[in-house]
């Protein structure tokens, strides 16, 4: 946890924070959060769930959504719910500086900072605006080509919902001409339609086809994730970990010789995916289904 963080006067007055304020109270909130939130790096760009922005604002999650959904269009950060990282834009000039010299030990911790940041979309964008300022040397993520013009802010939150359906329309698409489409790619429509993005080539995608978890079980492990937080916005990873504990569970039958439900009984939706979930057998060096453990926290 840092010690402490720079804002600027500027925050109140600039630009963006005149914007902030036009946007109202949630917004102002949720953007001097993201400043001086614990879980924030002198980059800017790191980890933070929306729960815990909710929380730890006290703004509730309705709340918190506006303000982090106007901080958005203002142009003060960008947030990618898969991930679950934020970049506040300006905020490395801010907590670092303009410009470093070569020769300057903060170099080499800007550049340790970055490598260490999990994978996300961000990563190429923050080179190209910061690489040359702070003399780094090794660039993660896709290249970004510049058009020489300012970059638009992501798109609000509710916004996302369109392209989400339209992303899982071009999948099924996609599935239906190819004769045989992969076991990722059948799980991922099963993400989508249950309103978690995301990609078949997602590696805990693939791990997961890998273990012969089916689509009904991803379909009855995204029913329970929604009834256990039916206010939240639910990732690909909260619903790994209850595949997972699934598979665990299902082990300890096993070892202990417990008989399964019996064919005739009446079985909920989470009693035959956790039947399914028995007959998967663990990869790896874990007894879960995958590494769920790729995110700092």
């Amino acid at each position: 946890m840092r010690e402490y963080s720079r804002v600027g006067p500027k925050f109140w007055i600039g630009a963006t924070g005149k914007l902030l304020r036009k946007a109202g109270m949630e917004a102002q909130i949720v953007a001097m959060y993201l400043m001086t939130s614990p879980h924030a790096n002198m980059l800017g760009l790191y980890y933070i769930s929306t729960p815990s922005i909710a929380h730890e604002t006290g703004l509730g999650y309705e709340g918190a959504m506006k303000g982090l959904k106007c901080a958005i269009d203002a142009g003060f950060c960008e947030y990618d719910e898969e991930t679950e990282m934020v970049w506040v834009v300006e905020m490395a000039a801010y907590q670092v500086a303009d410009k470093l010299k070569a020769a300057d030990l903060r170099v080499k911790g800007v550049q340790n900072e970055y490598d260490s940041l999990p994978e996300n979309p961000y990563l190429a964008r923050f080179f190209a605006k910061y690489g040359t300022p702070f003399c780094m040397q090794q660039q993660r993520g896709e290249s970004v080509i510049s058009t020489g013009l300012p970059e638009a802010p992501s798109k609000p939150l509710p916004s996302q919902e369109q392209e989400q359906e339209q992303e899982q329309e071009q999948e099924q698409e996609q599935a239906q001409e190819s004769p045989r489409p992969t076991a990722a790619a059948e799980l991922s429509i099963v993400f989508r339609k249950a309103g978690i993005r995301t990609q078949p080539a997602d590696p805990r995608l693939v791990a997961l086809a890998e273990q012969g978890v089916t689509s009904e079980t991803v379909s009855a492990a995204c029913d329970e994730a929604r009834r256990a937080k039916p206010n939240e916005m639910l990732g690909l990873g909260y619903v790994c970990k209850i595949l997972e504990r699934w598979a665990a569970n299902a082990a300890a039958l096993r070892t202990s010789g417990a008989a399964p439900p019996s064919r005739t009984q009446h079985q909920s939706s989470t009693d035959k995916a956790r039947n399914w979930a028995s007959r998967i057998q663990p990869k790896g060096k874990t007894d879960g289904i995958i590494d769920i453990n790729e995110r700092p926290r």
